[in-house]
């Protein structure tokens, strides 16, 4: 991130996100814990790391954090999204800016369909 941002110290000129909802696989409880806790409430790491985006698991943007997000004006993508009802919650009232999915033909054709429609 330090790297990025000396390069592109302008918030606007590149967009760094944090990831939130990887795999913790073969994490230690304590350990697989303290960073689900620190998803749930992902503004002071936000903060900490310079990042200016969210990307978030759909089912942890979904449990409040886009929420938070948003109170803050920062930007959200949401992964990985391949459920078509999943997809028109997301793509409505533009709750997600950016939508990642192994599915994007589907998500276009319902991009479309929601109002607003391809101009979002």
């Amino acid at each position: 991130m330090a790297a990025i941002r000396s390069r592109f110290p302008s918030a606007d000129d590149v967009p760094v996100a944090l990831s939130l909802g990887r795999d913790l696989a073969g994490a230690s409880p304590a350990r697989w814990l303290r960073t689900r806790l620190s998803e749930l409430r992902p503004l002071p790491r936000l903060r900490a790391c310079g990042a200016n985006w969210v990307a978030a698991e759909h089912r942890l943007a979904r449990a409040g954090v886009r929420r938070q997000c948003r109170r803050q004006h920062v930007k959200v993508m949401v992964w990985t999204v391949n459920g078509e009802r999943e997809m028109r919650y997301w793509l409505g009232d533009r709750r997600a800016d950016v939508l990642i999915t192994d599915r994007p033909t589907v998500a276009i054709e319902l991009r479309d369909q929601a109002p607003g429609g391809a101009a979002r």
